[in-house]
């Protein structure tokens, strides 16, 4: 077994040790506020639904500007099985299935799926930098955490407008990572460069990130719990940025981990956290275990069709 399964393993089974320690410690508090309001878990389910929607809409814009057009069946179809794979794997299993497939059917390079991703975090992680910024001055924290807050989300937001607007440049070196670099600025440009792709792309996320933001409120009332807009604005910030962590399938137990302190922090509660983080995961889950397998089977007729 190689040695990152190994340390994702053991990561995950600390999670899950650490959610058995929680449980037993909060049984009774955990008990009083099962009460799952139906109707609010049925609009989380259509708002997160409509954001795998949103992310696969993602794929099809930017495949559009290499000229490649993707069915519905595809652009939504990849996005699940990514999903789907990241979900059963770690390390986002699901980055390099979606890219043999476009590499396969379409001729589409590795090169350029890896850095279509990368534009992909950077957008996301330019409105969770300039969110966190906005929220730092409002959220009911300390003066030190709210400034070590405040200088973290300008360092993000700093960081994704330097991968985003960042531009070829010429190196023939020795250091491998800076030519994989310059590979991939170039192999984006097509995406950087086409500035009205960029503010289609920017729409996107917005509206992912407000759906989040809703998802997160709409999880707090289920419980009979009603959160200020500004707190679930905050945590869906946090939660945001642990896409970033892929050690765990799907992030399992630092995205539950982020939603437990986060509402701890702010004052919500961590049973409560805790209670969200689980009824968002089983939600999300149910989604991609639902749609999944229909979609993998469309895609999987394509692929065998173009051969080894």
């Amino acid at each position: 077994m190689k040695k990152k399964y190994v340390i994702s393993l053991f990561v995950l089974l600390l999670f899950v040790l650490l959610g058995i320690w929680f449980i037993k410690g909060h049984t009774k508090e955990i008990i009083t506020l099962l009460k799952i309001r139906i109707d609010y878990v049925v609009i989380l389910f259509l708002s997160a639904s409509v954001m795998v929607i949103l992310r696969g809409h993602m794929i099809k814009m930017q495949m559009e500007s290499y000229g490649i057009g993707l069915k519905f069946k595809e652009w939504l179809g990849l996005e699940l099985a990514m999903e789907f794979w990241n979900t059963i794997t770690p390390f986002k299993g699901g980055v390099p299935a979606r890219a043999v497939y476009l590499k396969k059917k379409y001729g589409f390079s590795y090169v350029s799926s890896v850095s279509l991703n990368l534009v992909n975090y950077a957008i996301n992680f330019l409105f969770y930098g300039l969110g966190g910024i906005a929220v730092s001055f409002f959220i009911p924290i300390s003066e030190d955490i709210r400034w070590g807050f405040f200088v973290v989300f300008v360092f993000i937001t700093l960081s994704s407008l330097f991968v985003i607007f960042l531009r070829p440049f010429d190196y023939n070196g020795k250091i491998r990572i800076l030519r994989y670099l310059v590979k991939s600025l170039e192999s984006s440009s097509k995406v950087r460069d086409n500035y009205v792709l960029i503010g289609h792309l920017f729409l996107n996320s917005f509206l992912r990130f407000c759906l989040g933001t809703f998802r997160v409120y709409i999880a707090f009332l289920a419980f009979g719990y009603p959160v200020s807009f500004l707190n679930c604005w905050t945590i869906n910030i946090f939660i945001g940025i642990t896409q970033f962590i892929s050690v765990t399938p799907m992030n399992l137990g630092f995205r539950e981990a982020v939603i437990v302190l986060s509402s701890k922090l702010l004052g919500v509660g961590s049973v409560v956290g805790a209670l969200v983080a689980a009824l968002d995961r089983i939600v999300g889950l149910l989604i991609i275990f639902a749609a999944a397998p229909f979609f993998g089977y469309l895609l999987s007729r394509d692929f065998k069709r173009y051969g080894p």
